[in-house]
């Protein structure tokens, strides 16, 4: 398949889990143990990492139809999180989305050689609006479907969130943070199925 295919959603086996549990507020030496035990992947990932914290400065917002979605989400897990306040929860979905953009752009720097696009999502309706169960939709494809989406190695993405959750503000659990990012990656995907496209500088 090349770049843009489209796949049915189907689970990809997960390897085991390096950066699965605990909270973050990770130290530099605690970064660097977990992307040496990913190996050369987890450096792939921090590589990404590092592309989504220069971009971020770039994104004005996601696409007319994701962004309300995410924005709705992330408020209603904030909610359920008292360490997270919606601003740092919306900077981890567009950190997910900018990965999602980076990796089209430079497939190469991220040793990635396809790039599904999620699919099944029925078309617009007459007035043009989108599926009201869209976000129950995303949410459901962050789980076991995620890894059909996902164009990284489960080692690339690892790093990619061990990196990111490390990053200045308040300390996350890594599963939230893994959530967060698999959220923004999969919004890209319904924007790339749609043919949307976000906001940039």
């Amino acid at each position: 398949m090349g770049r843009g295919s489209l796949i049915p959603l189907r689970r990809r086996p997960r390897q085991p889990e390096v950066a699965g549990a605990g909270d973050a507020g990770l130290d530099a030496e605690e970064v660097a143990r977990r992307l040496d035990a990913l190996g050369d992947q987890g450096r792939v990932g921090a590589a990404l990492a590092d592309r989504v914290a220069a971009d971020l400065g770039s994104l004005v917002s996601l696409s007319v139809l994701t962004a309300p979605l995410a924005v709705d989400y992330v408020e209603r897990v904030a909610r359920t999180m008292a360490a997270m306040t919606p601003e740092a929860g919306v900077r981890l979905v567009a950190a997910g989305y900018l990965a999602h953009l980076a990796v089209e752009s430079d497939p190469g720097d991220f040793a990635v050689t396809d790039i599904p696009v999620l699919a099944g999502l029925p078309p617009p309706d007459r007035r043009g609006r989108p599926p009201r169960d869209l976000m129950n939709r995303v949410v459901k494809a962050t789980r076991r479907p995620f890894w059909s989406l996902c164009a990284l190695s489960p080692e690339a993405w690892d790093g990619l969130v061990v990196v990111v959750a490390a990053a200045p503000g308040p300390p996350l659990s890594l599963p939230l943070v893994d959530g967060l990012l698999r959220t923004g990656w999969v919004l890209r995907q319904v924007d790339l199925a749609y043919g949307l496209e976000p906001e940039r500088t």
